[in-house]
């Protein structure tokens, strides 16, 4: 009744400064092949989070209420 909303986010691997330490810790390189396999779109980009969170912030998802949308590139699909 007072039209609020409540949703989430899920990001899958962001290019971040820390995903770009991760290529030094042991096995780091194996790690980063396997998120980008998995991933099938690529590896997300800060951006892609946030134009998620504006639409759903926007009146475009007015009628999306209870929803965790994931951001993941695929990695969710299997």
């Amino acid at each position: 009744p007072k039209s609020i909303r409540v949703n989430a986010v899920a990001p899958g691997a962001t290019k971040t400064t820390m995903m770009d330490k991760m290529k030094d810790l042991p096995n780091g390189d194996s790690r980063l092949r396997q998120l980008y396999e998995r991933q099938f779109l690529g590896i997300c980009e800060p951006i892609d989070i946030a134009n998620a969170i504006l639409f759903l912030l926007s009146d475009k998802s007015r009628m999306i209420s209870g929803s965790c949308l994931p951001i993941d590139g695929g990695l969710l699909i299997n």
